[in-house]
């Protein structure tokens, strides 16, 4: 099996989780970011065969063109966009400051460009498992990674937070019903739906919108005519 010395460029959570993973995985890399570089990011990845741009999108044209016509392989890793020049490949999952075991590392899935090249040849070490994307959906794919899972934890941390401070309950009491709420959304269909949208109850639907306020009623409301308009739950 062929091995590459890697390049990882950024300062972020996913840079540092990335250093984890090959350390880990025992695969040589260096990190390049400017809050620790005083150098140009080419000449200290000079001996890279691959180097990963782990930085902001907007940071990602600028950083690619210190590689340009350098003769390695450069990858990015956002979700939403793509660039000349430069491979996609983006890992879905969310990245805290807690870094994970070998065995999680691996089980993250990479969704990559159309015309990227083989996993093999890019990261033949890892077994993480990986499929490819038309770059003209990955607005789509982005925008519902990010729904699926900042908006779902933006919901949760609302909850706890009025549980605790205007309910006067104590916010681990929400664990079992968000344990179960987890596994119904890994059920098909509307299988793990309950509530007033699935009964249709009219009055409790506008009892609840009244209590919360207009934001999060209006959220709530969004939340109503999507599931009352998308054929997947009718």
């Amino acid at each position: 099996m062929k091995t590459h010395y890697y390049g990882i460029v950024g300062s972020g959570r996913l840079a540092s989780h990335l250093r984890e993973y090959f350390h880990l995985s025992r695969i040589p890399s260096v990190n390049w970011n400017r809050k620790q570089d005083n150098s140009p990011p080419a000449a200290k990845l000079a001996a890279c065969d691959v180097i990963i741009l782990a930085v902001s999108d907007g940071a990602i044209e600028e950083m690619a063109r210190h590689f340009k016509d350098s003769g390695k392989r450069v990858v990015h890793l956002s979700g939403a966009n793509s660039f000349d020049g430069v491979s996609g490949c983006h890992p879905l999952m969310t990245f805290p400051e807690e870094l994970f075991s070998l065995e999680k590392y691996r089980q993250i899935p990479f969704v990559l460009d159309e015309d990227c090249p083989e996993w093999s040849d890019l990261f033949p070490q890892w077994p993480n498992p990986h499929y490819r994307i038309k770059k003209e959906l990955k607005s789509l794919y982005h925008s519902w990674c990010v729904m699926g899972g900042n908006f779902t934890t933006l919901l949760w941390h609302k909850a706890n937070s009025v549980f605790s401070d205007e309910l006067n309950l104590p916010s681990e009491i929400l664990v079992p019903y968000l344990r179960q709420t987890t596994s119904a959304c890994l059920s098909p269909g509307k299988e793990g739906l309950s509530g007033p949208l699935v009964r249709n109850d009219r009055n409790t639907m506008e009892r609840n919108k009244a209590a919360l306020g207009k934001t999060w009623a209006g959220i709530y409301e969004a939340f109503e005519k999507a599931y009352y308009s998308d054929p997947i739950f009718n």
